[in-house]
């Protein structure tokens, strides 16, 4: 090995576990902002003291929640992100081992009959959410035909589009 190959196999090294970081970094936000979107469903639907928040819980939330970046509008978008994709709870029992307590409505994944329906589920949702940042997830719930947004699930799966986060 001569000095120049030292150089390349640092700088290829260090892209290369750069880009699995900001994967896993991606990966745990986007979990992140589900749970918090389940928390806060959890709470408006069985909350004991959900009442004394009145009709404005995201702004008293936002207030009290002392975690830079998790305003008002990113408390309603999580809470939007658990609404249109409560099937993503598969992922965070079992891949990230956070036990939840039973929603009060169904969930389409509890409703699986089949294992192997329940596995293709869940396989589709570990590659959305792998390939996926939670500004695209942002993009995709303002898609309201469900067809239309499993086309670009789709799409983002196969990396054919991008969400540009200047």
């Amino acid at each position: 090995m001569n000095f120049e190959s030292l150089v390349s196999f640092i700088e290829q090294t260090h892209e290369r576990l750069q880009q699995q970081a900001f994967k896993a970094v991606n990966i745990s936000l986007t979990i992140r902002n589900w749970l918090i979107g389940f928390y806060i469903v959890e709470f408006e639907q069985k909350g004991e003291d959900r009442a004394v928040y009145g009709e404005k819980p995201f702004k008293n939330l936002a207030k009290r929640v002392s975690v830079k970046g998790l305003g008002e509008t990113s408390l309603k978008l999580s809470r939007q992100f658990y609404t249109v994709y409560p099937e993503l709870r598969c992922l965070v029992n079992s891949n990230f081992k956070i036990e939840l307590p039973n929603p009060i409505r169904q969930l389409a994944s509890d409703e699986l009959d089949s294992k192997e329906l329940f596995n293709k589920t869940e396989l589709y949702y570990r590659r959305l959410v792998e390939k996926t940042s939670f500004s695209h997830f942002i993009e995709l719930m303002r898609i309201q035909d469900p067809l239309k947004r499993s086309f670009y699930e789709s799409s983002a799966i196969k990396g054919t589009w991008s969400v540009r986060c200047d």
